[in-house]
């Protein structure tokens, strides 16, 4: 019980951060972890180079943890 919610708790702090980052941070991340598209389909799909993908990438995981609280 105490686990499941943890990791309820975790959930709505990531959807918090989440939704605090600017838009083209969250639909990056978003496209990469919760969809799970590859760089090179995200390159493809917004016509861009699979290395501005990476850094876009970089960037949003940064201030993702520059955001994030755990839970205590």
């Amino acid at each position: 019980e105490d686990e499941g919610l943890r990791r309820e708790e975790t959930r709505e702090m990531v959807g918090a951060t989440m939704s605090q980052l600017p838009s083209h941070y969250r639909e990056a991340l978003e496209a990469k972890y919760v969809a799970g598209k590859s760089v090179r389909e995200l390159a493809a799909a917004w016509s861009t180079s699979e290395k501005a993908v990476e850094s876009q990438l970089t960037r949003g995981r940064k201030a993702f943890r520059a955001t994030f609280v755990a839970p205590t």
